[in-house]
């Protein structure tokens, strides 16, 4: 699990995709801000194939927010499958 922080346009959320893109074959990218995206999070509704899975502006989601705050992150929430696995 990687947490990208810094400050606003700086270019975290491009960064974040140019390693998806470059670097896994499949990735999901899930932006709580979009509201079916959101829809999906909720759900845990992720590409079953992806290795990869990039949430963006995720600290807005109050349970997120108390986990990253108080630490422990239950699945399936954030996770990484490199060459399927």
């Amino acid at each position: 699990m990687v947490f990208i922080g810094g400050a606003r346009q700086v270019g975290k959320t491009s960064m974040a995709k140019y390693i998806a893109e470059h670097h896994y074959k499949r990735s999901d990218y899930l932006n709580w801000d979009v509201r079916e995206d959101r829809r999906h999070i909720l759900q845990s509704s992720f590409k079953g194939d992806a290795q990869l899975i990039l949430f963006d502006e995720i600290h807005k989601y109050e349970a997120v927010a108390a986990l990253m705050k108080f630490g422990g992150f239950p699945e399936p929430f954030f996770y990484s499958r490199r060459n399927g696995t």
